[in-house]
């Protein structure tokens, strides 16, 4: 990727989709019943393709309702999670010490909770993927972390410009699960930075690197930066090859919540993820068609 700035990715997907086009042994997704879709969504799928194609991002107008939101921020309060990305170091939110400035959770556990099984197969996320693929999504991630607020951005955290490169094509589909204005760390994005040869070679060279706004802004012109700034249950999507980062909060923590959907597992080490399948409600799910499916394919299925 690095050496051809991005082309290599575009031809591995193209491969993708064409194998994904003429293939006769196609691995279907699920069939969803109509609780899947937890979300309504009145944002037009050829406007969010557009921008996503062109500019990389894309807000919605449409957000997750707050009953939905607080019912994921009472699952994440219930379990254990980890703290400064470092898995041995377990957490429980409400006993957080100030030395802990980031907390994650383990997918496994977030999977127990009905409200994110909904939204991890909601039909309009699913649609936006498979067109921009041009092949079936693979769920290759869930996650939520919360980012406290610290005095300087913090590189192990994400708080610096970097490109993200785990899989040959995906998109992220971001919630915010707390309000997020200036002072909470919004999401940034530098618009355009997704497509091939869209990003300036001096940074690329540099490798999956992550770089000081002194350094990048060289390189980059300032007014391509665009920050996601909303209330609880915002929703936008990205294609997270783009030069992107999150801010480090200054006054009040921010939660967000992340699925990630992509063309192929082909990448980095992934790890299965092994779950009961009585976890899943069985008014949304059926479990044979959960494990045939190339959805949750990443996924072990424990009975």
């Amino acid at each position: 990727y690095i050496i051809s700035n991005g082309i290599s990715n575009f031809i591995f997907s193209l491969i993708i989709k064409i194998s994904n086009y003429f293939s006769k042994k196609k691995k279907k997704n699920i069939l969803l019943s109509k609780n899947s879709n937890n979300i309504k969504i009145n944002d037009d799928q050829n406007i969010i393709l557009h921008n996503i194609k062109e500019k990389g991002y894309y807000k919605f107008d449409s957000k997750l309702n707050n009953e939905i939101c607080e019912d994921i921020i009472r699952h994440i309060y219930s379990i254990q999670g980890y703290g400064n990305k470092d898995e041995k170091r377990k957490i429980n939110v409400i006993e957080r010490k100030s030395d802990t400035n980031y907390i994650n959770f383990h997918e496994k556990d977030l999977m127990k909770n009905k409200s994110l099984q909904k939204l991890s197969v909601n039909e309009f996320f699913l649609n936006i993927s498979r067109n921009y693929f041009g092949s079936e999504p693979i769920l290759s991630n869930i996650g939520i972390a919360i980012t406290y607020p610290t005095n300087q951005p913090m590189s192990e955290f994400a708080q610096l410009y970097h490109f993200d490169l785990d899989r040959i094509k995906w998109l992220k589909f971001f919630i915010y699960l707390s309000d997020v204005s200036l002072e909470e760390g919004p999401h940034s994005y530098i618009e355009g930075t997704h497509k091939v040869l869209g990003k300036p070679y001096e940074l690329v060279k540099k490798g999956y690197k992550r770089i000081t706004d002194e350094e990048f802004f060289r390189y980059v012109d300032k007014s391509k930066e665009k920050m996601v700034i909303g209330e609880k249950g915002t929703i936008f999507v990205g294609d997270s090859s783009a030069f992107h980062k999150g801010n480090n909060p200054k006054k009040n923590n921010r939660i967000m919540l992340q699925f990630e959907y992509c063309n192929s597992l082909f990448g980095s080490k992934i790890d299965k993820i092994e779950i009961s399948e009585d976890i899943f409600d069985k008014n949304t799910f059926s479990v044979e068609n959960i494990k045939t499916s190339k959805l949750f394919s990443r996924f072990n299925f424990l009975s």
